[in-house]
């Protein structure tokens, strides 16, 4: 999202909720508390139990647009329907409590959908095939509602029909019909091809999306007091305000749903049955499925811990435990939310009364004031348990036990405690998940989350004044309000919560403009990285820093760094984190939390399995890019080279090794066969990764150089480990030689590495099909260039060494197709910046989506 656009979107949501609350609280200044409490308590509990039985109902049926996607996109991967159930219902349900109601948030499902090995082409296809399915629905619903029962909408003075609204619906909807009949080939939206699906999945499309609907409406109609409302026109209403709920990106449109539904039926509005139908609707429809899902979470990856079956089985684990601790959040959240409301509701109950009479009056007060407290830190600690901060998980754990504590000497809200409870466990067990020793003081929040915390401090205070509005003017005088601080009302006990409610808030604020802040992660100097590089065991990493528009950043022992380039609003790290420093996963934190605060994406690209905990940690998602080839120097013989060998020095070619002592004595030299490869091959100067030779800085290397007649004509860089762990040949150049001399060369490479005492030769990145879908950056690394970007031969020429592969890794943030497409636009342009290569920028991108 753009920086100018999410300052914008974010903060408009607040102000459509501000808007929305104003709204409601004119529609309901006619009704108390008492009468909202009293129809509450009349609602029928075989109501609430059918009205639950729906919700669960709506996202289960949820579930059957991701079955039916994947029956039209066919992906080549034998997906289980358990599987995409629980994949849409966890989703969904998150999706609906976090702003995106009724529609489908990407990064969760690429998440889950990845354990299964679904490529991110065909996650994509899904999401596109669901959230139009949803639309498909609503145009159905909506279009027939609008077209045979119209209302007249006033719009600016005028009167428009929803007839009008009805037939446009339809005719999208015949549209999209016909042309899944016709099953016309070649269809394009925006220059983009489109295949629709066949009218089979097109008719079940708009039966399932159908009955969703229609079951949304049901759930809350079940709630409504019998008679009063028409289904029909309820099925209206709540059509039109779901849609502004939506576009509000409010948390499941939490205040405009309601006063949407509360202004479209201003002759019900005063009636006390309906707001406590729409309060009992939010909690079926959001927070009890959001209950289930935790708990669906939590008995996977328990499943999964305990059987211990094999490798995937704990990558499964820890890829549901970065999504189980993103749920703690915000469950943490809604309990702090749910503590906050309760302060203004009154204290005392005839039915517990007795039963608590030994605990002094001034107990209750207090721990009626500790609550605000309480319940207030809930909400900001609910950050710092995201982000898997040690001390917030045990100060979540101890807040949560006080409330439980205080709510069961209050003698009521029995189904709160029961959620405090169940989440206090959930909490217990999750433990491993928090490693994170960063003070809470110091930890970061973005706009989301600022507007969020406002909008319940916002409703809280409303609902306070609404609660006691009877008495609320009487504050106005402060003597008045001094003596209401110390009596023992109902509208004391909210007046001292409030105040409590508002010196957290305070105290928050004040510690964000004047209190310490986490330092920046320190920039090194290039005497503190070639430190860190001297006992360095990857020869990859040695190569990668001497490339160009490069910027490290190292953890505050300066033991370790991380090597990244800047593009556009990305940061592109480059390998996993080097060094010897024990706090790699915290620098990972912080270089995510810093690029957060610049309002910049981050994303590492070439990365191997050691720290992909860490990467899913911090919200990243894991794309296979291909295999790693590093030859065990100990078992290498070359038997599969004999041929080659004998051929090419048969033909005069000889090798030997320049030392780096030597390299001015052949700088000219290696010059001119480096430009008339680069001319011949066309090359394109890289940037960012290894692929450019700069004799400058490999000056210091030792090189493998072949001679014919006399004259050197190839030469390959010799980029070698100090420990004598790896070396490697990141760069390599002929000058008219044949492909057995390229091969040839790097074949005496090796055989130099073995007879000097290396460990491993590292041969690059290859690509397997069965491990991805991203060819591009195989061809944006060494060695390509010399096969003509065929990324088959190049592997069949590394495959020759018999070498042991190991699994890389691209880690990036997508929620979406053109998240994807984004990215690799980007990484294209920071390897290939300048205007005359936008060509093969092209080209490489192009690569990308191939299938």
């Amino acid at each position: 999202m753009k920086k100018w656009l999410k300052f914008i979107l974010v903060p408009a949501g607040f102000v459509i909720f501000i808007i929305a609350i104003t709204l409601l609280n004119d529609q309901l200044k006619s009704l108390s508390y008492d009468d909202i409490s009293t129809a509450l308590d009349g609602i029928p509990s075989l109501k609430i139990a059918l009205a639950m039985l729906l919700a669960l109902l709506y996202y289960i049926l949820l579930g059957g647009y991701d079955i039916l996607a994947y029956k039209y996109i066919k992906p080549n991967v034998p997906l289980k329907t358990k599987d995409i159930a629980f994949t849409c219902f966890v989703s969904n349900v998150l999706g609906n409590n976090t702003g995106y109601s009724m529609l489908f948030g990407g990064s969760l499902r690429y998440r889950l959908y990845s354990i299964h090995n679904v490529s991110m082409i065909a996650v994509t296809k899904v999401l596109f095939f669901s959230s139009a399915t949803i639309w498909l629905g609503l145009l159905t619903v909506g279009g027939v509602l609008f077209t045979l029962f119209p209302v007249s909408i006033g719009f600016w003075g005028y009167e428009v029909s929803s007839r009008i609204v009805g037939i446009t619906f339809l005719t999208i909807l015949f549209a999209y019909i016909l042309l899944c009949t016709l099953n016309i080939e070649n269809l394009y939206f925006f220059k983009r091809k489109i295949t629709l699906p066949k009218l089979k999945i097109a008719a079940w499309q708009v039966l399932l999306a159908s009955a969703d609907w229609i079951i949304a409406s049901l759930t809350l109609w079940t709630l409504m007091p019998t008679g009063d409302i028409p289904y029909f026109v309820l099925l209206k209403v709540f059509l039109v305000s779901q849609l502004l709920g939506i576009l509000s990106q409010v948390p499941g449109g939490m205040g405009v749903f309601e006063a949407s539904i509360t202004l479209m039926l201003p002759n019900l509005a005063a009636n006390p049955e309906v707001f406590s139908a729409l309060l009992i609707y939010r909690v079926v429809f959001y927070f009890f499925p959001l209950s289930v899902a935790l708990i669906m979470l939590a008995s996977y990856e328990a499943a999964a811990f305990f059987k211990r079956l094999d490798a995937k089985t704990k990558l499964i684990g820890k890829a549901v435990s970065s999504v189980i601790v993103q749920m703690l959040g915000i469950l943490l959240f809604f309990a702090g939310m749910f503590a906050i409301f309760l302060t203004a509701a009154p204290t005392e109950t005839d039915r517990f009364r007795d039963f608590f009479s030994f605990i002094p009056q001034i107990v209750r007060d207090i721990s009626h004031f500790a609550l605000s407290l309480i319940a207030a830190g809930l909400l900001f600690i609910s950050r710092a348990v995201q982000l898997r901060i040690k001390s917030a998980y045990k100060a979540a754990c101890i807040l949560l036990g006080i409330s439980i504590i205080i709510f069961i000497s209050s003698g009521k809200y029995i189904p709160i405690i029961i959620y405090f409870v169940l989440l206090l466990i959930v909490l217990i067990n999750s433990k491993n998940y928090f490693y994170r020793t960063r003070s809470i003081l110091t930890i970061p929040f973005g706009t989301w989350w600022y507007c969020a915390i406002s909008a319940v401090l916002v409703l809280s205070l409303w609902l306070g004044f609404f609660v006691n509005k009877e008495a609320i003017f009487t504050w106005v005088n402060w003597d008045v309000f001094f003596d209401v601080l110390i009596n023992d009302e109902n509208d004391s006990r909210y007046a001292r919560a409030a105040i409590g409610v508002m010196i957290v808030f305070g105290l928050v604020i004040f510690q964000r403009f004047f209190g310490k802040r986490q330092s920046e992660l320190p920039r090194p100097k290039t005497a503190e990285i070639e430190k860190i590089i001297d006992g360095q065991s990857s020869a990859f990493v040695l190569a990668a820093v001497k490339a160009d528009e490069k910027s490290f950043i190292v953890d505050k022992k300066k033991k370790a760094f991380i090597i990244y380039g800047h593009s556009q609003n990305y940061n592109i790290a480059i390998g996993d984190p080097v060094g010897s420093s024990g706090g790699k996963g915290e620098m990972l934190w912080s270089l995510k939390e810093m690029c957060d605060r610049n309002n910049e994406m981050l994303s590492f690209i070439a990365v191997g399995d050691k720290y992909i905990r860490y990467y899913k940690d911090i919200g990243l998602n894991i794309i296979s890019i291909g295999k790693e080839a590093k030859i065990n120097l100990s078992k290498f013989d070359g038997a599969a080279f004999k041929n080659i060998k004998t051929s090419v020095e048969s033909s005069g070619v000889s090798y030997e090794i320049v030392k780096a002592a030597d390299f001015e004595k052949f700088r000219e030299t290696f010059r001119t066969i480096s430009a008339k490869w680069e001319k011949d091959k066309e090359y394109i100067s890289r940037h960012f990764i290894p692929g450019n030779y700069d004799e400058d800085k490999m000056s210091k290397n030792d090189y493998g150089v072949l001679r014919k007649n006399g004259e050197i004509f190839a030469f390959a860089v010799l980029e070698e480990t100090k420990d004598k762990q790896e070396i490697t040949s990141p760069i390599v150049r002929l000058s008219g030689g044949s492909e057995e001399d390229f091969v040839y060369l790097i074949y005496k490479n090796v055989c130099y590495g073995k007879e000097n005492g290396f460990l491993r030769f590292d041969l690059g990145l290859a690509y397997f099909e069965a491990a991805g879908i991203i060819k591009t950056f195989a061809q944006m690394f060494s060695l390509a260039e010399h096969f003509a970007y065929n990324l088959d031969n190049l592997r069949l020429f590394k495959d020759m060494f018999n070498p042991e592969w190991s699994n890389k890794f691209a880690a990036i943030f997508v929620d979406s197709f053109l998240g994807v497409r984004t990215y690799t636009k980007t990484l294209a342009s920071l390897i290939f910046p300048s205007q005359k290569e936008s060509r093969l920028r092209f080209r490489l991108i192009r690569r990308f989506f191939q299938r």
